[in-house]
């Protein structure tokens, strides 16, 4: 319910019309936090070539996890991030998840992240796009693998309603399994979501595992509802960005 809420106070400030602008602003104070921090932390990055995807998407939805900016990344550059980024948004496009116009597309921001938890870690980073003002796109990809954790789509409330949006956030978290090679919770079989009528935002679990060993597997939450929708959205500990 903790999730449920929070998301329940993003749709209301979608409703508002202020997400993008706070977010913009959002961008800007951790840009400048970043610069101030990251230079103080020295992790071993080599923890990272351990995980499995699957311990890594695990990490992110499990609420125990806690998250450092970095100065940069381990394994992408530049180039093979944004290439990495825009196939994982090419293939969102192709299946519907999102509406956005390619050309009016930028990517706007990209920032490491170093996450850990239970004595492990691996880096991340988190890159955002914008298609003009009205809507934004934000993309946690996997460092070492260049495939994608999670990912949040902020719209237009009046332009998308919730049925819409539950199917666009199905797909969006079927582009997420796929691109990890992990097989996606059949849609008919998923349980009813939760719903916050109040706020027009519901919320429901799916679940991923690996068709090479099924006994591994972890569940990943969705909420859609008023022009928005988040997949895996991570849970930080208290005190994370």
């Amino acid at each position: 319910m903790r999730r449920l809420r929070a998301a329940a106070l993003l749709a209301a400030a979608l409703a508002l019309g202020l997400l993008l602008p706070v977010l913009a602003s959002w961008v800007q104070d951790r840009a400048a936090s970043q610069q101030e921090t990251s230079g103080i932390h020295q992790v071993d990055l080599s923890l990272s070539s351990s995980l499995t995807m699957m311990q890594k998407l695990q990490m992110m939805s499990g609420g125990g996890a806690s998250a450092i900016q970095m100065a940069e990344g381990r394994v992408q550059t530049t180039e093979s991030l944004s290439k990495a980024c825009w196939t994982v948004l090419g293939r969102l496009l192709e299946r519907g998840a999102v509406e956005m116009v390619p050309e009016n597309i930028v990517q706007s921001s990209q920032t490491p992240m170093l996450v850990s938890a239970g004595g492990e870690a691996f880096l991340m980073w988190e890159v955002l796009f914008q298609d003009g003002d009205s809507v934004l796109l934000q993309i946690f990809l996997d460092d070492e693998t260049g495939l994608p954790l999670g990912l949040g789509y902020y719209g237009q409330g009046e332009a998308q309603n919730a049925d819409v949006l539950g199917g666009a956030a199905y797909s969006a978290a079927s582009v997420l399994a796929e691109m990890a090679g992990l097989a996606l919770q059949a849609a008919e079989e998923v349980e009813p979501a939760m719903t916050d009528a109040s706020a027009g935002v519901a919320a429901v679990q799916l679940w991923l595992w690996d068709e090479a060993d099924v006994s591994e597997g972890c569940g990943v939450e969705v909420c859609f509802g008023d022009g928005m929708y988040t997949v895996n959205q991570p849970q930080w500990q208290e005190g994370s960005p």
